[in-house]
């Protein structure tokens, strides 16, 4: 199908007019923008859809600009008649381009090619102060097209146009809050941060591939839901985690980074929903997240804060099922989870700042209790020989699983409580509580051989990953080892089954 002419001729047309005003007529002007916009109906391709946006953003452009030219104190009523009808045509413009462009934006390119002309539109017409009051630029057919496009918005830079176009007109909805009355601020916030706009935002998280996207993405949700009220319950809690970890891999970049954990802590803090994200899943998105912020220390923290505030809320969450006397089994099951997920949040942690704080913890400590022989563990140094200092961070995982997780068993009830022990309180006890306990326990790694005295638990399997430390359990005259990630797991359910209070210190031998 030919391109349409009259869209051609518009093009033509509007590419002789310079900024010095030479038209035609106020007549002639308006008959050619309607003619656009009536021919779009008749457009199929992406090209003729790339033509007629042109134009008609054009066309905005050029009514903008005609209107600041029209003589405003002419005593001649055509000329003030014309006016009249500029502002008007102005209008049907902005509201003609999403309404007859966006049924044929069935691409991610004519996507791309119509978000671009409603922005230029939003953007030229508020800049150029042709009213104080430019909410007339997003109406309920702006909000439909940006919902009806998202469906086709296929690629990353289909995304970014389109989250570039939402937050054009949310900024000309919040910008206007002085202007109106109470009630038409609320119509305009249920319209433009509905149910279906969230879901359409949320539903580009998983074609935003490239750090540009995830920025748009990223931000345009954390204004939805920091800017309006109710906008958080159109957004379900495994939805936004699932956003989270589709987009995590793709932000490759310190600020889309930056972007993307802060918007995921102002949910999280919204909602109160740390619980949700407090997964493997996650906390391993956030590992990969970590490599991107070494020359960053703004995105660094914010990465570190997110870690942070999911490790505290899966601690609440185990207790509380302890507490509530749930079955063994649920515990243990959240126990495991609580496992996996310190391990891979340890995969963030820099390796020099974890081996300084297992040192300053461990340290010359002491360990023994009342009634029992004390026993001294050397704990020289945390430093982890250069031979290990590899790729590999399971011995950060020991170190984390060591520190952040300590358990304290009850004796007067047949189900573990678990506890996060105070860092504070393990080095000025030298890792040991009071208690009818049998005896203290503590964790020792080391990139040696075990002590002569010691007994392997679990069973090995060839799947198993292999430690490139021992981590050992001292129950009195007893050795716990385990070298592998099987046997880390076969040891904290053996801590689990003790009736005992059980204080785990983390050292490591030369």
């Amino acid at each position: 199908m030919p391109i349409p002419q009259s869209a051609t001729d518009a093009i033509k047309w509007f590419d002789r007019c310079n900024s010095s005003g030479r038209w035609g007529n106020a007549e002639q002007f308006a008959s050619f923008v309607e003619d656009v916009i009536v021919d779009a109906h008749d457009a199929t391709s992406p090209t003729e859809v790339k033509l007629l946006g042109t134009a008609i953003y054009i066309a905005a452009v050029e009514e903008t600009l005609s209107w600041l030219r029209v003589p405003r104190h002419s005593r001649n009523s055509d000329q003030r008649s014309a006016l009249e009808r500029h502002c008007c045509r102005c209008n049907d413009v902005c509201s003609g381009c999403p309404c007859c462009m966006a049924p044929f934006a069935t691409t991610p390119a004519t996507v791309q090619c119509v978000s671009s002309a409603m922005t230029g539109m939003m953007l030229t017409l508020t800049s150029s102060h042709v009213s104080t009051n430019n909410l007339w630029l997003v109406s309920q057919t702006v909000v439909d097209a940006i919902v009806t496009m998202s469906q086709f918005a296929c690629s990353s830079g289909a995304v970014e146009y389109l989250t570039t176009t939402f937050m054009e007109a949310m900024m000309i909805v919040l910008s206007q809050g002085n202007t109106i009355g109470a009630a038409s601020i609320r119509s305009l916030h249920a319209m433009v941060a509905s149910a279906k706009v969230c879901h359409a935002i949320l539903s580009l998280s998983k074609f935003a591939t490239t750090p540009g996207a995830v920025i748009t993405v990223a931000t345009t949700l954390n204004r939805v839901f920091t800017s309006f009220e109710k906008t958080s319950s159109f957004f379900a809690n495994e939805t936004v985690r699932d956003a989270f970890v589709a987009m995590a891999p793709h932000a490759s970049s310190a600020d889309a980074t930056r972007a993307l954990c802060g918007t995921t802590l102002a949910f999280i803090e919204k909602n109160r929903c740390g619980e949700v994200f407090a997964v493997k899943e996650v906390m391993l998105a956030c590992a990969g997240l970590r490599r991107h912020t070494k020359d960053c220390s703004s995105s660094r923290q914010f990465v570190e804060g997110l870690l942070s505030r999911l490790t505290g809320c899966l601690s609440r969450s185990i207790m509380a099922r302890s507490r509530n006397g749930e079955h063994l089994l649920e515990v243990q099951e959240a126990t495991r989870m609580m496992t996996e997920t310190v391990l891979a949040a340890a995969d963030c942690a820099e390796r020099d700042a974890v081996e300084a704080r297992l040192n300053q913890m461990t340290h010359g400590a002491t360990i023994g209790q009342e009634g029992f022989q004390q026993r001294r563990v050397l704990t020289e140094t945390a430093f982890v020989r250069a031979a290990q200092r590899d790729q590999d961070s399971s011995y950060q995982a020991l170190a984390a699983f060591a520190i952040n997780v300590m358990f304290q068993v009850s004796s007067s009830s047949t189900r573990p409580v678990l506890l996060c022990a105070s860092e504070a309180a393990l080095a000025s006890s030298g890792g040991c509580r009071q208690g009818d306990a049998l005896g203290p326990v503590a964790v020792a790694m080391t990139t040696l051989s075990p002590l002569p005295t010691y007994q392997v638990c679990g069973q090995i399997c060839s799947s198993n990953v292999a430690l490139p430390v021992i981590l050992q359990c001292f129950i009195n005259d007893t050795i716990l080892t385990a070298s592998n990630s099987n046997q880390l797991c076969f040891v904290r359910a053996f801590l689990q089954k003790f009736s005992l209070t059980v204080p785990l210190l983390c050292g490591v031998r030369p």
